[in-house]
């Protein structure tokens, strides 16, 4: 196999990794992400199944790409220009992995900052208006879209929320 080959592999073997690790520690969210606007929804056991395939072919994958370095350093085959791409790339990966996990995108199916505030409170009862507005500030593209809170609305809004429950 050619070094491009066994990069493609290493990449693969991250993604099912990451994604697989994701839909067995959050099944859940992983089914809300998934099933957004799916015609036959999967629950959250099939969910977790996926995952658990994705890890196990993750681990395939980067078992034959170490399999393939370890004999290539072996034979002497392998140059330190490919040693150094290898990590080159990986970092890259890597880099671009995190950058995208840290952007979260709102949650499917949410209207406005209200309903956000709804479901916040529904994950987090005991919330207080501070924790709240730190939560909402830290999504930057719920604020770019929606506008920012200040603390008298979100003191008005929980207040209502919680009224509106009561009832």
């Amino acid at each position: 196999m050619s070094i491009k080959e066994e990069l493609l592999t290493i990449v693969v073997a991250a993604l099912l990794l990451s994604w697989g690790y994701y839909c067995t520690r959050r099944p859940a969210k992983a089914a809300e992400a998934y099933n957004d606007d799916r015609k036959y929804p999967l629950s959250e056991g099939h969910i977790r199944f996926m995952g658990w395939t994705m890890l196990a072919w993750g681990l395939v994958c980067l078992y034959a790409a170490v399999v393939w370095i370890i004999e290539a350093l072996l034979n002497a085959d392998f140059y330190i220009s490919g040693a150094v791409l290898i990590v080159v790339l990986l970092a890259i990966a890597i880099g671009v992995y995190t950058f995208l996990r840290k952007r979260r995108p709102s949650k499917p199916g949410l209207k406005n900052r209200e309903e956000w505030v709804k479901s916040y409170l529904k994950q987090h009862p005991k919330a207080q208006p501070l924790e709240i507005i730190g939560a909402y500030n830290s999504h930057r593209e719920l604020g770019e879209q929606w506008g920012y809170f200040s603390l008298r609305e979100m003191k008005r809004l929980v207040a209502k929320i919680k009224s509106d429950e009561l009832l």
